[in-house]
């Protein structure tokens, strides 16, 4: 959808018709749309990180400005609508259960939270160097949004661990994804190391040149077929 509409975000048109809509009832249904993208899943954090994408676009000064445009209740349906998205964000909020006194909404508090806990710790250095390599990001670049959902899957995979062998295996399976096939069949015989098809790192080597039988010094890779 984002390729053939030409946006960088999935849910910018959706959030975008909400802005210039001035038909209560369309406004309605596209609320209700979005309620039904973020209840919809059954993952406590599938619905947060929809939630969370709605709200990166500014949707909460979308449905702040519907409240006043309607608080003479001259569109019921739109209230409830509004109601609905409220009332699921607290819940799930309520759900996602994080330290006493952290707004788990708040970028600053649960930036805070982190900091305080690995303060003065061995795991203050990893998490400055998280930082670091994130603040490199160009969020100007498309490919910065893979960035950050990439960061977002592995980070959540890691706070699941439960096992020294399980971080092997997660380490392991990143690196595999990364590796390609560079052998002549998928591309081109240019690259400073190529991955053959067994996934064994080998250095470009100069073709071992055979010649034939006859006496020919002509190489047999330089030969015609009819030769």
């Amino acid at each position: 959808f984002k390729s053939v509409k030409m946006r960088r975000y999935r849910f910018q048109f959706v959030v975008e018709e909400l802005k210039s809509s001035e038909v209560a009832e369309y406004t309605t249904a596209l609320v209700a749309f979005v309620n039904c993208l973020i209840i919809s899943p059954a993952s406590l954090n599938d619905r947060i990180r929809i939630r969370n994408e709605f709200l990166g676009l500014k949707i909460l000064e979308v449905l702040n400005k519907f409240r006043n445009q309607y608080k003479d209740g001259s569109n019921p349906d739109l209230a409830v609508q509004l109601d609905v998205f409220d009332e699921q964000r607290s819940t799930d909020e309520g759900q996602f259960s994080g330290p006493d006194g952290v707004d788990l909404s708040s970028h600053m508090d649960v930036f805070f939270a982190i900091l305080r806990q690995v303060a003065e710790t061995p795991q203050e250095i990893p998490f400055l160097s998280v930082l670091q390599h994130l603040l490199r990001t160009d969020l100007s670049q498309p490919l910065s949004d893979v960035v950050w959902e990439t960061a977002e899957t592995l980070v959540h995979r890691a706070t699941l661990l439960e096992s020294k062998q399980e971080a092997d295996r997660l380490l392991r399976a990143s690196t595999l994804g990364l590796m390609r096939c560079h052998c002549s069949c998928h591309y081109k015989q240019s690259e400073k190391t190529v991955e053959e098809c067994d996934g064994t790192p080998k250095k470009n080597r100069p073709h071992q040149l055979s010649f034939s039988s006859d006496g020919n010094r002509t190489p047999c890779i330089l030969m015609s077929p009819n030769q």
